[in-house]
């Protein structure tokens, strides 16, 4: 698939809530900063919307200022620093 298309793992929704929760930021807060709407970050959360994109999950990485979006998919530790 090209790239921004590709298909996240089905548990991403999890670790997106998990990532927010130690950002410290409501859904609101998040979908603001990463300009998705709380609806689609409340279904991804919830593992309501299994056709989310990378490009998506990138902005919420951004979002939730992560340096390197990949941690967001649990392939890459994230630095401890």
């Amino acid at each position: 698939m090209a790239n921004g298309t590709q298909r996240p793992p089905h548990d991403i929704g999890p670790q997106v809530r998990r990532a927010r929760e130690r950002a410290g930021m409501k859904q609101s807060d998040l979908a603001i900063a990463s300009g998705i709407s709380q609806a689609t970050i409340s279904e991804l959360e919830a593992g309501h919307n299994p056709n989310i994109c990378l490009a998506t999950l990138f902005q919420l990485a951004c979002g939730l200022k992560i340096r390197r979006w990949e941690t967001i998919l649990g392939r890459v530790e994230k630095d401890a620093s």
